[in-house]
């Protein structure tokens, strides 16, 4: 917590954590639109994360 870290950088290691800690097979960071009507990922980690 000393030094400074990117939002981005902050949400990886969040997503490692469930990943690796709880045990997901896959997990993604998805932003909702401004009508709160779909989602869209933005960061995916895992098993075959690269087709979400």
């Amino acid at each position: 917590m000393a030094s400074a870290a990117s939002i981005t950088s902050i949400f990886v290691k969040v997503l490692e954590g469930l990943c690796q800690g709880v045990g997901f097979e896959r997990v993604v960071r998805c932003l909702v639109n401004r009508d709160r009507v779909s989602y869209t990922g933005r960061i995916a980690l895992g098993m075959d994360a690269s087709l979400l």
